[in-house]
């Protein structure tokens, strides 16, 4: 078969015939499979075809449509709560077991100097489609005086 229908597989011998949500299915496959009308230039990973400010290696990052300018499932920023004190958050989809990209949710006091957000808050949520909904937290509870900004990055592997 083409070289497209073969990726990394969770079961020994693979799953031929179906489909494997052990791991990311990686960009190339993702577009062809989910959007095979992404032509020319509109599927190069940089592009962002609907407008929407989200480039598709992004939107294939999140799992998001590139195709649909109105997302659902881009990141979000919100107060999150931990025994009793309150703390910047970011949760957002990401892929199980990528192999082909790093999450790196981020927070700065001033949208310059950046640093790791490594608390995980709650578990994550499977969605069944490969991917899992995360939040993390900040490891210092919220000021109501103090300015934080958010972000996720994303790296092609």
């Amino acid at each position: 078969g083409l070289r497209t229908n073969w990726s990394i597989s969770a079961t020994t011998g693979g799953t031929p015939g179906a489909g494997d949500t052990g791991y990311s299915m990686g960009y190339d496959v993702w577009e062809n499979t989910a959007f095979p009308s992404l032509a020319g230039t509109e599927n190069q990973r940089s592009l962002d075809p609907d407008s929407d400010g989200l480039i598709n290696f992004v939107e294939y990052a999140i799992n998001a449509n590139p195709l649909h300018g109105t997302q659902s499932g881009i990141p979000r920023a919100a107060l999150v709560s931990s025994g009793g004190q309150s703390y910047y958050g970011l949760t957002f989809r990401r892929w199980k077991n990528a192999v082909d990209i790093s999450y790196a949710p981020e927070i700065s006091a001033d949208a310059s100097g950046w640093e790791a957000l490594t608390v995980l808050s709650g578990a994550p949520v499977d969605n069944g489609d490969g991917t899992e909904t995360v939040t993390y937290r900040s490891a210092v509870p919220y000021s109501a005086g103090a300015r934080s900004f958010v972000r996720l990055r994303v790296t092609e592997l």
